[in-house]
């Protein structure tokens, strides 16, 4: 197991607004009743989550948080989405800023390498390739 560290934080609520789309497929792959909505994390490192369970968007991965069973949703290298059967705010006590490990089975993730660009920021291939989709759609 790969263990991945990072910090709550506050959402845009896209995945409780979008769950009823993906709630039975999500209920099909995973085996479980998952909650409507989504736990964010900020990693303190980017990964990029590979093998992923395709029924969620860009997918799913199985995972643990605390001993409980979870699955990771990918928005870009350094930001997930833990989806869970449960409220994980509640049953854990999080609040935004909270440090949390997930943990992850070694398959289903790739850390990036990560470089820094001419102004100090991350910089990677996959960094790179989500930055450009993003701001192809801003446009």
């Amino acid at each position: 197991m790969v263990r991945i560290c990072g910090k709550v934080r506050s959402g845009k609520k896209l995945s409780s607004k979008n769950f009823k789309k993906h709630s039975s497929r999500l209920k099909k792959h995973t085996g479980m009743k998952i909650y409507p909505g989504s736990l964010n994390v900020r990693l303190d490192f980017p990964v990029e989550l590979i093998n992923r369970i395709d029924c969620y968007k860009n997918g799913i991965c199985p995972a643990s948080l605390n001993g409980l069973k979870v699955y990771l949703h990918q928005h870009q290298p350094r930001n997930i989405s833990i989806l869970s059967s449960v409220n994980l705010r509640k049953k854990f006590g999080l609040k935004n800023g909270k440090r949390i490990i997930v943990e992850v089975e070694k398959k289903y993730i790739r850390k990036l390498k990560v470089d820094n660009d001419a102004h100090g920021r991350e910089t990677s291939p996959l960094i790179e390739f989500f930055s450009r989709i993003f701001h192809s759609w801003l446009r």
